[in-house]
């Protein structure tokens, strides 16, 4: 299997091709934008979302700089560049939202469907400051827009299963278009079983069922004016976490929005949108289903409301000037309830009733120096935290007397980022910057919360110090006729880096946890990788991707950072022959022989898998794809998934697409 190595990227390196074929041309490696709306006939669409039951967890561990933290087949957590939590930005449509849930079972990508989506824009380091202070990046995924045209209707349904985990996926969307007007729907039902890993066992807990549904409305107040109201609904059930001591009975969000859009000049701006918006998550877990000595419930919830305003001007010429301003408050709260076998339930808060007000101003300024580019941002944010007078208050009192119930903290990102075209078919570029964090609520003002990675109890620290970091990223492109190709290194030094320290003068209260920590920060931690990717027309017919991504972390102490994922290399071949698409995977990693051993870490041996994918266009209305993935029934498991919880085994797809 090894030769398929060298001769998948021989293959995806050769240009010589017929000169009457269209090239790639996707410029995707631009903006790293994933277009999420139409899929046949875009190179890296059929990349990022080759199984038509794709989640969106899944589209985005294929995108560039990008992995994830998986605890279970449901809720895994986006990283950026190796980074992540609070030191990374996820937002929908610019909206901020948070998890209510204090082991990070909910993050934010969980709630939405690709059917919702139009992107998913992904930015790196300080670029990411236009949705908060931050040196670890954003990303953003942004709602589909109801289409406004000439009257119509125009829809998709689809129906797949899946044989791993036994598994029915059932998602649509419907688009109605009027001349002023329009509307769109979009809803999908997911129900999976446990798994079943290489090898044949199933792996227990690792069930889900969900069901989301989208509505979006669009009006044309006038020939500059737009007015839109977008509403969100997802709610997941019995969601079972392997790697995970509790499971989930329930995450439930709603988010609702109204942007109104202004694309004439008001004021000194060309370009207006204002967005008000709210949302709420609710999160219960539970240990019923499992067999232990006590059993707890931990519900939690996380309220948000915010407003935000956008604006492009000219203040320097015909250079332009992006100015955002922000407002939203943050609201989370965590319990937990306790039944022992012959005794009265007992009572614990475990996330203590804590606002966050936080007001943000972000201004960009492009300046065009012949075909060259620079941009200088900014971002500065203000948070007033309060902690709710009662129970919660008065535990966080016993481990810190003169604790105050209210504190002001700020942070700020300054990046400076330049494009030079030294070639019409060559660009360079650098990004560098100096970024803060807020820490988190959780962070601060978490009261025994369990790690199970590393089976201690963790106590938030109202003291602890934001981290920050000094970012430089350096990015090569090119763009030929028949292949495009994107080297991007990146080096990020990180001061006062957050870290959980042992603190023998408290007791662990969960059963059998290992001791205490408590949030504390380290001197400084390196973090050193390297992007790659290559899109290339071997043939008028045959395409072909391949991404590589690598890093490594460094603490003071000579320790390795945690959540480090080795080496991992996805070669991809498609042929189209008519109505018909064959595509071949290759994805492998490294062996990651150094693990952070302070956070309960082992070492990871390399693996590689194949998946095969066909698909047939039968006609204008209808579609077939069927595939294999892990075709040799390779057992095996990512560094980043916890406890080595083993990944899906050999799993044969069926889908089939309605399109109207």
């Amino acid at each position: 299997m090894r030769v398929l190595i060298p001769i998948a990227l021989l293959l995806a390196s050769k240009v010589g091709f017929s000169q009457d074929y269209d090239s790639v041309k996707t410029y995707i490696l631009e903006t790293l934008t994933f277009e999420a709306v139409q899929f046949e006939h875009d190179t890296l669409q059929n990349f990022y979302r080759s199984n038509p039951a794709a989640t969106t967890e899944e589209v985005l561990s294929r995108m560039n700089g990008l992995s994830l933290i998986r605890r279970g087949p449901y809720g895994q957590e986006p990283v950026v560049h190796s980074l992540q939590n609070g030191q990374i930005n996820v937002t929908i449509d610019g909206m901020r939202i948070f998890g209510a849930c204090t082991d990070r079972m909910d993050p934010v990508t969980i709630y939405l469907e690709p059917q919702n989506l139009s992107f998913i824009r992904t930015m790196t380091g300080t670029q990411g400051a236009m949705y908060g202070s931050t040196f670890g990046g954003a990303v953003d995924l942004s709602l589909a827009d109801a289409r406004v045209g000439s009257k119509g209707i125009t829809g998709q349904l689809t129906a797949n299963a899946q044989s791993s985990s036994r598994g029915m996926n059932y998602a649509g969307k419907i688009n109605i278009s009027r001349e002023k007007s329009a509307y769109r729907v979009s809803g999908s039902y997911r129900k999976n079983q446990a798994y079943r890993a290489g090898g044949g066992e199933r792996i227990p807990f690792s069930q889900w069922e969900k069901y989301n549904v989208a509505a979006t409305g669009k009006w044309a107040l006038s020939a500059s004016d737009t007015l839109e109201a977008d509403v969100l609904f997802d709610r997941g059930r019995n969601i079972g976490f392997p790697a995970l001591t509790m499971d989930v009975d329930r995450a439930t969000a709603r988010i609702g929005a109204v942007t109104y859009h202004r694309h004439a000049p008001l004021l000194f701006f060309h370009h207006v949108a204002v967005k008000a918006y709210s949302n709420q998550i609710d999160h219960s877990m539970s240990d019923w289903h499992r067999n232990v000595e006590m059993h707890m419930d931990m519900p939690g919830i996380s309220k948000t409301s915010g407003v935000s305003l956008q604006g492009d001007a000219h203040v320097v010429h015909h250079q332009r000037t992006t100015i955002k301003a922000e407002y939203y408050v943050n609201t989370v709260s965590g319990e937990m309830f306790m039944y022992p076998p012959n005794g009265a339930v007992m009572y614990m808060i475990t996330a203590p009733s804590a606002q966050r007000r936080n007001a943000g101003l972000f201004i960009e300024q492009n300046l065009d120096i012949g075909q060259n580019k620079l941009a200088i941002a900014w971002r500065a944010d203000v948070a007033l935290d309060a902690l709710d007078r009662g129970m919660g208050l008065e535990q966080l009192h016993i481990l810190y007397p003169s604790l105050d119930r209210t504190s002001t903290t700020g942070a700020h990102t300054l990046s400076l980022g330049y494009v030079r075209k030294i070639h019409p078919a060559i660009r360079l570029s650098v990004n560098t910057g100096y970024g803060q964090r807020l820490p988190t609520l959780q962070e601060r003002f978490g009261f025994y919360l369990y790690n199970r990675l590393d089976g201690y109890d963790y106590l938030g620290n109202p003291a602890v110090d934001g981290e920050s970091a000094w970012t430089v990223e350096a990015v090569a492109e090119y763009f030929g006729q028949h292949l495009e190709i994107r080297v991007a290194p990146y080096y990020k030094r990180l001061a006062h880096y957050m870290v959980g320290a042992i603190n023998s003068d408290y007791s662990a209260m969960t059963p059998g946890a290992n001791g205490v920590k408590v949030y504390t920060s380290l001197p400084w931690a390196d973090l050193l990788g390297a992007d790659f990717m290559l899109l290339a027309r071997l043939h008028p017919s045959v395409q072909a991707i391949t991404t590589v991504k690598w890093a490594r972390g460094t603490t003071s102490t000579g320790d390795a950072m945690p959540l480090i994922a080795p080496l991992k290399t996805l070669v991809s071949l498609r042929h189209d022959y008519k109505s018909l698409h064959t595509q071949f995977e290759w994805t492998a990693s490294s062996a990651q022989n150094r693990p952070s051993v302070l956070f309960g870490e082992n070492a990871t041996p390399a693996w590689s898998t194949i998946n095969i994918r066909t698909g047939w266009k039968v006609n204008a209305l209808f579609q077939c794809d069927a595939g294999i993935e892990n075709l040799f029934d390779v057992r095996y498991h990512e560094h980043n998934d916890w406890t080595d919880i083993p990944r899906p085994g050999r799993n044969i797809y069926l889908s089939l697409s309605l399109n109207f």
